[in-house]
């Protein structure tokens, strides 16, 4: 290259460079999701509906259609104690539910500087890594299985709050072994609730252990394998938000109780 700007000099250069800028637009959709404990009032509301503009019969069958939706997607037990916070008063009756939020688009420019190399006498390919410092053709890049690395993500976000859980159910095993201690009937119906629910966190707990152990002997590199397993995280991280909102829940009720 050198040897040639000295031969032609800087006025009869037979290559050169340029850039080209080139810009696109992308639209991003954002969307959401509320999760949580809420009532029959609150949920119906969700969803456009005031609880005081139906009767009570009505409003039954439409938290019923929506519950049982809700649970159906994110593949719920319905029959798991832990999606319910029951109350003497139905209206503070309070139902685990998760609600989309609505769509949202931005709308991104952005601009890239692309190189473009021009030469007689000179192959473009082989000034170009000069110029990018791009590395050799015979270079070897590996690239990890994309969806092994989101269901490695998942499952770490996911057993990271392994430990806030099992620190909840010590909390509760505690409360619930004080309240047996104080041996008030009006505790019973209390008390059958918290061990059902601590039962069932203990169950959860073994089967997220099961699910990790699972992992260590999946082919990374096997894309079906892969979105399996994935679907099972999800599901098992929706399970461990039910069960840390359970538990606070519960520990609130115990507490007032104690």
């Amino acid at each position: 290259m050198v040897q040639k700007y000295i031969a032609n000099g800087s006025k009869n250069l037979n290559w050169g460079t340029e850039f080209l800028e080139k810009s696109s637009e992308n639209v991003l959709e954002s969307s959401g999701r509320k999760k949580g404990y809420y009532t029959k009032a609150q949920i119906l509301e969700m969803h456009g509906i005031k609880i005081d503009c139906v009767d009570e019969k009505k409003a039954d069958a439409m938290l019923k259609h929506l519950l049982e939706k809700c649970y159906k997607e994110a593949e719920l037990d319905p029959n798991d104690p832990s999606l319910f916070q029951d109350s003497p008063f139905d209206e503070l009756k309070e139902y685990f539910y998760i609600k989309e939020k609505d769509h949202s688009e931005d709308q991104v420019t952005s601009r890239q500087r692309e190189l473009s190399i021009y030469t007689t006498g000179m192959k473009c390919e082989k000034i170009q890594p000069m110029l990018l410092g791009a590395g050799s053709s015979t270079d070897i890049v590996k690239v990890e299985n994309p969806h092994y690395q989101e269901l490695k993500n998942k499952q770490q976000a996911v057993f990271s709050a392994k430990t806030r859980l099992e620190k909840e159910i010590l909390q509760l095993q505690d409360m619930h072994a004080d309240m047996l201690a104080l041996n008030k009937d009006e505790h019973k119906q209390v008390l059958k609730e918290s061990k059902e629910k601590l039962v069932g966190m203990d169950q959860f707990l073994q089967a997220l252990r099961k699910a990790k152990a699972d992992m260590q002997s999946i082919d990374q590199s096997d894309k079906d394998a892969c979105l399996d397993q994935l679907k099972v995280w999800n599901s098992l991280g929706e399970h461990m938000l039910v069960h840390m909102e359970g538990a606070k829940a519960l520990k609130t009720k115990l507490k007032a109780l104690l």
